[in-house]
């Protein structure tokens, strides 16, 4: 009997042994699988949809395309798709050289390989592709998708669709012997006729461009003339034989000396007007070989001269170009200059649907400190007249989709303004909402918030939807309608801020072409972060109707969260055009990110199941909400192991920064540590990690240094955490990047809380900080306003003569004899963000007071390391190791206790753990 019991125990034991899943390493980093973040299609008739599965094979990709019902699948490595044909029944896509046409649900393909080229309408109908293969004869072949006929093309040098996909336009040159000819083909695609719209022996095209409704044709000719060329702008659309030369550089309006440069010609979105730039000649003036090489720094320069010796950035130069523009009407030829030395247009032109622009005064021409200053005009393009825009601290103007208003925010008053151009008066339009317009969580250096902005417009120019932080509004830019809360007031009501999905982005401008037009809307709860999906139409008067809203990330707006760029906003829903079918991408922090088919965004069925971290022991997450030091309540992450025994004691780590609750629903991709820990591998190996909401205000508002909002946040979720039975709250660690870094510093000098901590690219000397250069961008910038007025918070003219106290109480290196934990740093040379010298200062404080401290530095590492580069996994393992140490009482490794020479740099990595007993 004992024999058979000690069997069963036996057969138990090693069955718990051998299900336990292994902890996360580098290998599995380096082999992790996930969706490709953009790039999801379905067709049209909503049977068929693809993707692309990222590192499958490892270090490339694979696209997967598949019937929505299962019965059909196709795994292609290394392919790149293009698009699903209009008919729905073709897939395109390529693989290096080779374009590929496969029928959808079936083995068949055909391919045409030696492709050098290819295009196809962008946003138009899907029936015909382009492409060139490396031939003598420059053929192009047009191959329709849809009947598979073929039309050649011959000499063709270069080739575009209009958007639409009503025109291809070639460009052909022909040889004569020892000279060419040039010509522009207008092919029409409803016949495949092609018409002959331009041609030359002399002259040269530099660049061309459709109007919207692809009928009109604009692009540029260079002629040498005297050993340079000049240009002139050329006009053709369909109701006319040829196109017409409509501006030269001697075109009234454009002054003497002023030529027009390279840049290519566009039309404004109306189609009403061409838009070039001319520029001032260009100083090509060389330094004299024997000429003393001295830089001249002058206190009136608006533009360092560290700046304007390195910077790429054409911004920071003097403007020598200026957009232009001329009627499309062909009697009317006068060329109007919009932007001068000092004034830069501050619309997207591309957009423009009236005649009215937006002038402001570049930021360049005053320092940053003035920045709040610049000054707005409007501008007709018909006649060139002006209209001063009052000064203020208001949001960047607008022009509406119509060009009937210019509308506005103003910070100060906290309320939208509208211009009626035709009438000219001034409106508050927003006067009536009683809710904040601006953003809670963005504020600028006076301490006003930022705007939440304009989602959309209603078709010709009937109103505005703009957002308040939870609800959606509709405005009348007249003035005469009060504002309307569309959403019922249920997003306040429900801290649920709601937004539209398909909201005006950087691409385009949001039309809802009628009031009774039903929105779709994501939601957010602010308080325990489910993530979901409304619909609402606009003139109902009633609450939006809820389709779904959970645990998870479908998809939200960057400005339904705080500090967007941190977070997975997930992926608008894909419809197919011509059925209700959707497809989503849903996860959790423990479901990987996969895709969901639905019919009314309620009901979700699963298309993908790619879930490489059940292999692994991974993590649960759990939203924490605590008492902060001021009484205020805060909330964080806690993020758990899978295999969480609460009867055990772990170690704890802080990663801090600024706020992170919001990611309670997001999948931790896991990643080679750049800078931060990576959290998926330190829970594997049984750590947790918590990520605490730190909340800022500007400083010299409230008197309190920004670190001290760190303080008020992590000490006290640190000693509320330090409560639970199963945290060992004599093994806390603390981990931060960046600005993060300069918390972490800050933090262990002011409390000894932390066992250890570890930093990477933080700032410790705020008094020498103050005065010196950023190579962020290549711009070699001074950083004083990232202490007045970004991430420091201090506030606008708190320089460091006014606010001693603000800059000595936030420099850590001033308290180095306060500090006791043990500090891993990682500051590198090639930093350009917070320059290098910062770590070498409290690395040396440190050491001078015999701490204990250590610093890493990479050769080919600037703020962060790159992305799976082999920097990155050695700074994984010295991180585990450090905090190993420290939090688990593992063994020391070697360049920990005996560090590594100079001189075995490259020979010695000094990862192998010290079992002599050393202690570092």
């Amino acid at each position: 009997m004992k024999r058979f019991l000690l069997s069963i125990f036996f057969i138990n034991y090693a069955l718990v042994l051998f299900s336990q899943k292994p902890p996360i390493d580098t290998s599995a980093i380096r082999n992790w699988p996930s969706m490709q973040e953009y790039g999801t299609s379905i067709t049209n008739n909503g049977k068929f949809f693809l993707y692309t599965i990222n590192n499958k094979p490892v270090s490339g990709n694979t696209l997967v395309v598949r019937s929505i019902d299962g019965s059909w699948q196709k795994e292609i490595p290394d392919a790149s798709p293009l698009f699903f044909t209009e008919d729905s029944r073709q897939l395109v896509f390529t693989d290096r050289d080779t374009l590929f046409f496969l029928t959808l649900g079936t083995d068949e393909q055909t391919y045409v390989s030696g492709v050098v080229s290819y295009k196809w309408p962008g946003s138009g109908r899907k029936e015909m592709i382009a492409y060139q293969q490396n031939n003598p004869e420059k053929a192009l072949v047009l191959h329709n998708l849809i009947t598979g006929q073929d039309n050649r093309f011959s000499s063709v040098t270069d080739f575009s669709f209009d958007e639409n996909g009503k025109v291809l336009l070639l460009k052909q040159e022909i040889g004569h012997g020892n000279s060419y000819s040039t010509s522009l083909q207008w092919v029409s695609l409803r016949d495949v006729t092609a018409h002959q719209i331009w041609s030359s022996d002399s002259l040269t095209i530099r660049g061309y461009s459709f109007d919207t409704a692809g009928s009109q044709l604009v692009f540029s000719v260079a002629e040498r003339e005297a050993g340079k060329f000049v240009n002139s702008i050329w006009y053709y659309k369909i109701d006319i034989d040829k196109a017409i030369m409509k501006v030269d550089e001697r075109s009234a309006g454009i002054d003497s000396g002023l030529s027009i440069n390279n840049y290519p010609p566009y039309f404004s979105r109306n189609g009403n007007w061409i838009f070039f730039q001319i520029q001032s000649p260009v100083d090509d003036r060389k330094p004299k070989p024997d000429a003393v090489q001295v830089d001249v720094w002058n206190y009136k320069d608006v533009v360092l001269q560290s700046e304007q010796l390195n910077s790429t950035n054409p911004s920071v130069q003097k403007k020598n170009s200026f957009i232009t523009i001329v009627n499309v009407n062909i009697k009317s030829n006068r060329v109007r200059r919009l932007e001068t030395e000092t004034e830069e247009i501050a619309t997207d032109v591309n957009k423009i649907n009236g005649d009215i622009l937006i002038l402001y005064d570049r930021a360049i021409t005053v320092p940053w400190w003035r920045f709040e200053q610049r000054t707005f005009h409007m501008i007709s393009l018909k006649d060139g007249s002006r209209k001063f825009l009052k000064q203020d601290d208001y949001s960047k103007p607008t022009a509406s989709p119509e060009g009937k208003y210019v509308v506005y925010y103003d910070r100060r008053k906290r309320n939208y303004f509208s211009y009626d151009i035709e009438q000219g008066k001034l409106r508050n339009i927003s006067l009536g909402i009683n809710q904040k317009l601006g953003n809670e969580d963005e504020y600028n250096a006076q301490g006003y918030s930022l705007e939440l902005g304009i989602a959309g417009w209603i078709e010709h120019d009937a109103g505005l939807l703009v957002y308040d932080n939870y609800d959606i509004w509709l405005i009348d830019p007249s003035g005469k309608k009060a504002a309307v809360n569309i959403t019922n007031g249920y997003g306040n009501l429900h801290h649920v801020k709601l937004r539209l999905v398909y909201e005006k982005d950087d691409q385009d401008i949001f039309i809802v072409h009628s009031a009774n037009d039903s929105l779709l809307l994501t939601g957010y709860d602010v308080f325990n972060k489910y993530n979901g999906f409304f619909r609402k139409c606009i003139n109902e008067k009633r609450d939006p109707e809820l389709l779904t809203m959970g645990p998870y990330t479908f998809y939200h707006t960057e400005s339904q969260v705080p500090s967007a760029d941190e977070y997975d906003n997930g992926m608008r829903p894909v419809k197919a055009r011509d059925a209700n079918i959707w497809i989503v991408k849903r996860q959790t922090a423990s479901e990987a990110p996969n895709y969901f088919l639905t019919d009314n965004l309620k009901d979700f069925r699963p298309l993908t199941d790619l879930q490489p971290q059940k292999r692994y022991n991974w993590l649960t997450t759990e939203l924490v909400s605590w008492r902060q030091l001021d009484g205020t309540t805060s909330q964080g992450i806690l993020y758990k192991p899978e295999d969480f025994n609460p009867k055990k004691r772990y170690p704890l780590i802080f990663e801090c920064y600024e706020q992170f609750s919001y990611l309670l629903f997001e999948y931790p991709q896991p990643e080679l540590a750049r800078a931060r820990i990576d959290i998926p591998w330190f829970v594997s190996h049984g750590y947790l990690v918590f990520t605490p909401d730190i909340h800022y205000s500007v400083a010299n508002l409230s008197d309190t240094i920004t670190y001290q909002h760190a303080y008020n946040s992590i000490v006290s979720a640190a000693r509320y955490l330090a409560k639970k039975p199963w945290i060992d709250a004599g093994r806390i660690g603390l981990n931060g990047h960046s600005f993060g870094g300069g918390e972490t510093i800050n933090l262990i000098a002011h409390t000894h809380l932390f066992a250890a901590a570890a930093e990477a690219a933080g700032r410790s000397d705020f008094v020498s900080a103050y005065s010196t250069l950023s190579d962020l961008a290549g711009t070699f910038d001074d950083v004083q306003e990232v202490f007045e007025v970004t991430h420091e918070r201090f506030g606008l003219g708190a320089t460091l003569w006014k606010r001693q106290d603000l800059y000595l109480r936030s420099s850590s290196v001033l308290m180095a004899d306060h500090i006791n934990t043990p500090l891993l740093i990682m500051h590198n040379k090639a930093d350009n963000a917070i320059n290098w010298g910062q770590g070498v200062e409290m690395f040396l404080a440190l050491r001078r007071l015999e701490k204990r401290v250590w610093m890493l530095q990479y050769d080919h590492g600037g703020h962060m390391l790159l992305s799976g580069s082999n920097d990155a996994a050695d700074f994984t393992i010295r991180i585990a190791q450090f905090f190993d140490h420290y939090l688990k009482g593992a063994l020391p490794p070697k360049w920990m206790t005996d560090g590594i020479p100079g001189n075995l740099k490259g020979i010695e990595s000094g990862l192998e753990l010290d079992k002599s007993g050393k202690r570092p």
